[in-house]
């Protein structure tokens, strides 16, 4: 278990609402059963990847791996728990990680402006880099610790309060219940935030999604 030696809270959900510094908060912990349900549900519903083209498995790890950077179910450590993760679910799907070829600060960027901007082009253009699939040998290989960049730091993890908007933003992104049939994509969130700001600041609206890196073959998902 990781951080077992450290904390003694290592291996259970957090119990407090964080962020990464000040930035957009993480899932808050009173509905945390609600974000699980969401982003398992999404998971299967994209059949965990399989049999997907790679246009339309990079598409959908992109909204998948925000949706779990979003939920942050632990307190410390979910970074290296969601890789290795990721690494199982995509090694069943035919496919792996050149993980050495990116560094932790190109992941953190590309994470935080999805997470914040809702900006899925960066996280895109990470996994088009370290992608392949299996029968395709890896360049740098799968070790994480290209992962740990002595020279780069990122904010912290903070325990904070949640305002009233800000539980809301996370309940439309989280809005599919277990026993709720009508399923609200990542897609369908993201395309109604642009449509909320735009009536908003109809001059000023810099959401228009970013054209992909990468020709599209297809749509992947629902």
């Amino acid at each position: 278990m990781l951080f077992k030696d450290i904390y003694p809270w290592a291996g259970e959900l957090r119990t407090i609402n964080m962020s990464k510094g000040d930035g957009q908060p993480f899932h808050y912990v009173e509905r945390m059963d609600m974000g699980i349900a969401y982003c398992e549900g999404m998971l299967r519903d994209d059949s965990l990847f399989r049999g997907m083209s790679r246009d339309q498995l990079i598409e959908r790890l992109s909204v998948n791996y925000d949706n779990f950077n979003t939920l942050h179910p632990f307190r410390e450590g979910n970074g290296r728990t969601q890789r290795m993760f990721w690494e199982l679910v995509l090694h069943d799907a035919g496919w792996h990680f050149d993980w050495g070829l990116i560094n932790k600060q190109i992941n953190d960027t590309a994470s935080i402006a999805t997470m914040e901007n809702l900006d899925y082009s960066k996280l895109e253009s990470m996994f088009d880099t370290v992608v392949k699939p299996l029968n395709e040998p890896l360049l740098a290989g799968p070790d994480l610790r290209t992962m740990i960049d002595g020279e780069y730091r990122t904010q912290p993890n903070v325990s904070r309060k949640l305002t009233a908007e800000e539980y809301q933003r996370l309940d439309r992104k989280y809005a599919r219940e277990p026993d709720n049939p009508k399923k609200q994509t990542a897609k369908e969130f993201f395309n109604a935030e642009v449509a909320k700001r735009t009536a908003a600041h109809p001059a000023q609206n810099s959401l228009s999604r970013p054209s992909s890196p990468r020709s599209r073959k297809g749509e992947g998902g629902r």
